[in-house]
């Protein structure tokens, strides 16, 4: 076998070792509790790298939201008394 080779069957044997589940103890090992303190301290850093949106861009947004609501709900209620109405028209003419 010449060095090729061995060093492709090595690379397979190391590609099905990392295939193979962890054991139960393994997993466990892995899994340890992160501590109240560390937790916040965490929180506190990924809060830190957050774009936080201006005050222009909250307003600007609430308000095309609200814009949207509203039309959609005008547009809905149009719609449920259009339909309400055919059917009343269509049960009391038959």
């Amino acid at each position: 076998m010449n060095r090729e080779t061995k060093r492709m069957v090595k690379k397979r044997e190391g590609a099905a070792d990392r295939l193979k589940r962890p054991t139960p103890q393994q997993v466990a090992a892995k899994r340890r509790r992160t501590k109240p303190r560390d937790f916040v301290k965490e929180v506190r850093g990924e809060l830190a790298r957050v774009a936080w949106p201006s005050r222009q861009e909250v307003l600007t947004y609430t308000l095309v939201v609200v814009v949207s609501v509203t039309f959609f709900m005008m547009l809905i209620w149009g719609l449920d008394i259009a339909f309400t109405k055919l059917v009343v028209k269509l049960i009391s003419g038959a």
